[in-house]
């Protein structure tokens, strides 16, 4: 409605004179390296913050993540802007995985592989249509490709099934898979205080927590110490060897160590979040004595908890340190007042009983309508699905710990590598396609 001001400064609307004013356009802007994005850092995570983005979205570990896992990978970093504000900013990268004589070209989001780690691209829902549209052009213009990837998406993810429906209305791909639901993913909603966490719990669970605390501090103090910036080289490597120690005497690999290269970025994402002031790295003591750590970083609201370790020392054992450190994580996350701790993916029954929800990961993957696509994304996904059955189920979950359990410390090397770091790159394909997937499919979908 068009008018006009008069002294007061108010709008006199003029009767029957009206103007549709469109939206400003939405400009895409491409980086090619983390350094040139380098000028968007704090934006990028104010970003973040503000739409809810988690601590996978934020520069640091995105930047983090790639300088150690880039190999054979090449870096795209969207972001989409309107009126010159910041509405998207979506890090993809490019690859060709193969097995033998059958490869696929591959778009995903930084940060879906490798490490334990999930992914959380960051766009305002109001712009999904043109944010996808932009999105393919970009990619149809970068180069080749048979399948765009975005997941591991965390449970608590809420607008992946409108981002896939943009997806498939943007017509550049055969078909867009929404796979709703395919791992339990536990996070614990963070009370106002500690005796509204424990009213959750069981009866038993609150007597044996209080149990615990009471025959500890009997004889000592019980104190939680937040790691300082200079301690913390020392005390990350001492929860790695307990953590190590801990699975290696079952013949099991840890978090640490089950994916290659994880134990290295861990380290620096540690020192880079301490650093931004989003590091938790808590050690939980009874007098002068350690009886675990809580690797933990915080981001926006949330807590995201990726590894508690207790002592080895098993004097400690009949006070149940599981529990306390449990306990020392969610009194850290009241006192700072968050919303959620999330406790990572995986279902263990420990997380059960101490309250948690389970959520579900989630993905979205678009393949290129090109016939070559469908069926090399086919085949590749019959010959991942026979190497997942011989490799991980067979040999490495099974085969492997039995051998490492009988071989102790004269294990070869073979037993704990293998081929997993090209199986973990590979793996995606089948989240994404089996299960209870949902096709989204449009009928009025315009054509090219």
């Amino acid at each position: 409605m068009l008018g006009l001001i008069d002294n007061s400064r108010r709008l006199i609307p003029i009767p029957g004179l009206a103007r549709t004013e469109c939206p400003p356009r939405l400009v895409l802007t491409e980086f090619d390296s983390f350094e040139a994005a380098r000028t968007i850092r704090d934006e990028w995570d104010r970003f973040a913050e503000r739409i809810g983005g988690d601590v996978f979205a934020t520069f640091d570990w995105c930047a983090v993540w790639w300088r150690h896992f880039s190999s054979g990978r090449t870096l795209r970093i969207y972001t989409a802007r309107r009126d010159r504000e910041l509405v998207a900013v979506i890090p993809v990268f490019r690859e060709a995985i193969r097995w033998g004589p059958v490869s696929i070209h591959v778009v995903r989001v930084v940060g879906t592989d490798h490490a334990g780690t999930r992914c959380c691209p960051l766009f305002d829902p109001a712009i999904c249509d043109e944010l996808a549209t932009a999105l393919f052009e970009a990619l149809n213009r970068d180069g080749v490709w048979d399948v765009f990837h975005i997941g591991d998406l965390p449970g608590y993810f809420m607008h992946a099934r409108e981002f896939a429906a943009a997806l498939q209305r943007a017509a550049k791909c055969h078909r867009v898979y929404l796979r709703d639901g395919y791992c339990p993913h536990a996070v614990f909603e963070v009370p106002d205080d500690f005796e509204s966490f424990l009213s959750r719990l069981s009866g038993n669970e609150r007597k044996n927590i209080r149990k615990s605390e009471r025959r500890l501090t009997e004889s000592v103090a019980l104190r939680t110490f937040c790691v300082s910036r200079e301690d913390l080289p020392f005390a990350f490597e001492e929860l790695c060897r307990w953590h190590r120690d801990h699975w290696q005497a079952r013949g099991e690999l840890g978090f640490i160590d089950k994916w290659p290269g994880a134990h290295a970025f861990h380290a620096d994402i540690a020192a880079a979040q301490a650093d931004a002031g989003r590091l938790r790295l808590l050690r939980l003591r009874a007098g002068e004595q350690t009886i675990g750590y809580i690797y933990s970083q915080r981001f926006g609201g949330r807590l995201h908890l990726f590894q508690s370790v207790r002592a080895p020392d098993v004097q400690w054992d009949r006070f149940s340190p599981g529990r306390l450190l449990h306990c020392a994580a969610m009194r850290t996350a009241i006192d700072e007042r968050l919303s959620q701790v999330d406790a990572m993916s995986g279902f263990y029954e420990y997380k059960r009983r101490l309250g948690a929800d389970f959520l579900r990961l989630k993905c979205v993957t678009a393949v290129h309508r090109r016939w070559s696509s469908r069926i090399r994304v086919g085949v590749f996904r019959a010959i991942t699905a026979m190497i997942h059955l011989v490799y991980f189920r067979m040999w490495f979950s099974k085969l492997a710990p039995f051998l490492r359990r009988r071989l102790s410390e004269k294990s070869p090397r073979f037993l704990y590598a293998g081929m997993s770091r090209r199986h973990i790159r590979s793996r995606f394909v089948l989240d994404a396609f089996s299960g209870r997937s949902i096709e989204i499919n449009v009928a009025d979908r315009p054509s090219e």
